[in-house]
């Protein structure tokens, strides 16, 4: 299979989530050529954060959008980026992500030619799930070990394509539903709706591949609820 050498773009949504995209985005922005960071405008330490890097670009959406049928409208959220997305005769792969996710620094290696375009691509994920458990992965990337080693656990493939990473041929048609108000199933709406139920594939781009995630998994689908991080408080 050979690897893919045109462009790698990725989307994000971030709305006070200052702490893990500081965090993150060192790592991502030497993946993806391009990371498009959704956000409001009220949040500007994350606007702050993305004019730090030439490669990364704030989408500002109205809190409207954010809060339609409830705090978190992920899907409504992401139909404005699409609209974007479709302005811009853009045609092409794109990774949807979160804040709290680093990809493997061998991501680029894993997206080959013969990807198919009606199929989902994600990967497994492994868990730093406070700051002593990500100093602990930061020590030993430091120190020249693998990216999947000093996680505190690690889930199976991501078999059904779920938010934290899904790789699929962008199309003119692609929407996610609005009809839910936080982010705990827009996701799995957009995978049924374009994939599964027109009988294609959710598949994982490589068994043993992981994107690391930070922080717990459930905790802020109606907003952010959980602490800030902050590494310098912790020992």
């Amino acid at each position: 299979m050979a690897t893919v050498n045109k462009k790698l773009i990725a989307a994000l949504v971030s709305i006070n989530y200052p702490d893990f995209l500081e965090l993150v985005l060192p790592f991502n922005t030497k993946i993806f050529d391009t990371i498009y960071v959704i956000t409001t405008k009220e949040d500007k330490k994350c606007i702050d954060i993305c004019s730090k890097y030439d490669n990364v670009y704030s989408f500002i959406v109205e809190n409207d959008t954010v809060k339609k049928h409830g705090n978190f409208n992920k899907g409504a959220i992401y139909n404005k980026f699409f609209d974007f997305l479709n302005n811009k005769d853009f045609s092409d792969w794109i990774c949807l992500t979160d804040s709290d996710i680093i990809f493997p620094p061998n991501f680029r290696e894993l997206i080959c030619d013969d990807l198919d375009p009606n199929n989902i691509y994600s990967l497994s994920r492994a868990f730093c799930q406070n700051e002593n458990q990500f100093k602990r992965y930061l020590s030993h990337i430091n120190s020249g070990k693998s990216h999947n080693n000093g996680v505190d656990r690690r889930c199976g493939p991501n078999v059904n394509c779920i938010g934290y990473m899904q790789l699929f041929k962008f199309n003119n048609e692609i929407k996610m539903s609005e009809s839910c108000g936080h982010a705990g199933k827009s996701d799995h709406w957009f995978v049924r709706d374009f994939f599964k139920q027109k009988n294609f594939k959710c598949l994982n781009l490589k068994e043993g591949a992981y994107c690391v995630h930070l922080g717990s998994t459930g905790t802020n689908w109606n907003g952010r609820h959980s602490s800030i991080w902050n590494l310098d408080d912790k020992s």
